[in-house]
């Protein structure tokens, strides 16, 4: 259980490093899941800008995490 608490924690700091990078050096664009997002709800991406940042995280959280739980045992 230790190492899935870890992992997650990695996961979250790797995931809110990385976004910040990206926000700076981006293009001002919409976040990367909210093209995904509008598929589904329909508009344009800048329309989904935090439904598609919450998916983001959520999902680097999580699949960075678990990566880490099993790299650390």
């Amino acid at each position: 259980m230790e190492s899935i608490i870890a992992g997650l924690a990695g996961g979250l700091l790797t995931t809110i490093v990385m976004t910040a990078v990206m926000m700076m050096l981006g293009d001002g664009g919409s976040p990367p899941r909210a093209a995904l997002v509008e598929k589904f709800a329909g508009g344009e991406p800048n329309d989904h800008a935090t439904p598609g940042m919450i998916f983001h995280m959520v999902y680097g959280v999580v699949l960075v995490g678990f990566m880490g739980a099993s790299i650390l045992g």
